[in-house]
């Protein structure tokens, strides 16, 4: 084989050892669940609203508020944060929200997400609200590590055999002289 070759080895072989250890890095560091909560007063017929940055994992948002509470719970991704911006109201997710609530959700990529709960309630409510990102592997950084040892290895692979192919040529075309 000749040293190209073996270099581009080396390099795949290099790509799965990056990849086993993404995937490692991953399974290993597992996100901890953490939870944040807050207290405020939400007008009649008021909006209240935060932007956050999400992962890809498993979120709780819990609303505590009067039984007879009405109102809706949405989710923005970027791209509906700059249609609301425009004027068009086109969110990513909407939850009815009647009397205390739980929901779950799970953004569909990583980035910023604009949270509003709008009330549709004719009295001004106290509100408490409890954010929640439970535990567990990201699938995203999951997949992203199983990626770079598949092309590491399908790497490795057609290198091998490209090398391979190359000395029976060399060894044949030798033969023949």
């Amino acid at each position: 084989m000749n040293i190209p070759f073996k270099l581009l080895l080396r390099i795949g072989i290099l790509l799965m050892a990056a990849g086993s250890a993404i995937l490692g890095a991953v399974l290993m560091s597992t996100r901890f669940p953490y939870s944040e909560s807050g207290s405020s007063q939400l007008a009649a017929y008021g909006k209240d609203g935060n932007i956050r940055y999400l992962n890809v994992r498993n979120y709780e948002e819990r609303i505590l508020v009067p039984m007879d509470f009405t109102g809706s719970f949405s989710i923005y991704d970027y791209e509906g944060m700059r249609k609301l911006w425009n004027g068009l109201n086109e969110p990513q997710m909407v939850f009815a929200v009647d009397g205390p609530t739980v929901m779950d959700f799970i953004p569909s990529y990583r980035g910023f997400y604009l949270l509003i709960l709008r009330s549709e309630y004719s009295e001004m409510v106290n509100l408490e609200q409890s954010f929640v990102a439970k535990s567990g592997v990201e699938p995203d950084s999951l997949r992203d590590g199983a990626l770079v040892v598949v092309s590491g290895l399908v790497f490795s692979l057609i290198v091998g055999v490209a090398g391979k192919i190359t000395q029976q040529r060399a060894q044949r075309s030798e033969r023949l002289r």
